[in-house]
C-alpha cells in the first residue's frame, strides 16, 4: 500500500468493504481495480455491477496450487479478473490456471526503509544464526 503512493503519478483511491461492493459507484472514475489478492480475505464475493463495468480489475494471486481448493478460477470468472500478477514463475501460475488467463511475473520486497543503517556482515555475530518461525528445523546440527 506505501508503494502505489511513492509514485507520484499514480492517484490511489482506497475503498474498505466487507464482503460486497457496488462497482457501479466507480465507473468513468477509475483506470483499474487493484485488489490485494484473489482470496476472499482479500476481495468482496460480491460485486454488484461488475458485469456492466469496463474498468479492468487486476489481483496479486495468492498460492497458485490453492486455486482449486479455494475456488480462484470460479472468482476469476465471477468478479471478471482480467489479470493477475505475483513473484511465482509464470510456469508455476500456469500448472494451476487455465493459459488463457493473463499473468505477470513481478518480483517485489521489503520496504527500502528496512535495507537502511544496516551492518556490515564483517561487523555482526558470525557465530550466532537466528533459525526460528517455520523454517526453522529442530533436526539441524
Amino acid at each position: 500500500m506505501n508503494a502505489l503512493h511513492r509514485n507520484e503519478r499514480l492517484e490511489i483511491s482506497y475503498f474498505p468493504c466487507d464482503n460486497e461492493f457496488d462497482a457501479r459507484k466507480l465507473n468513468g472514475k477509475f483506470d483499474i481495480i487493484l485488489f490485494a489478492n484473489n482470496e476472499l480475505d482479500a476481495i468482496p464475493e460480491f460485486m454488484h455491477g461488475i458485469n456492466n463495468s469496463t474498468i479492468p480489475i487486476i489481483t496479486k494471486t495468492g498460492d497458485p496450487h490453492r486455486a482449486k481448493e479455494y475456488n480462484q478460477i470460479e472468482l476469476h470468472e465471477k468478479l471478471k479478473i482480467d489479470a493477475y500478477w505475483s513473484l511465482q514463475p509464470k510456469e508455476y501460475f500456469y500448472k494451476y490456471y487455465p493459459k488463457k488467463i493473463l499473468y505477470k511475473e513481478i518480483l517485489w520486497g521489503i520496504e527500502p526503509s528496512k535495507y537502511q543503517n544496516l551492518n556490515l556482515y564483517s561487523n555482526r555475530i558470525r557465530d550466532k544464526i537466528l533459525n526460528s518461525g517455520n523454517i526453522g528445523r529442530k533436526d539441524t546440527k
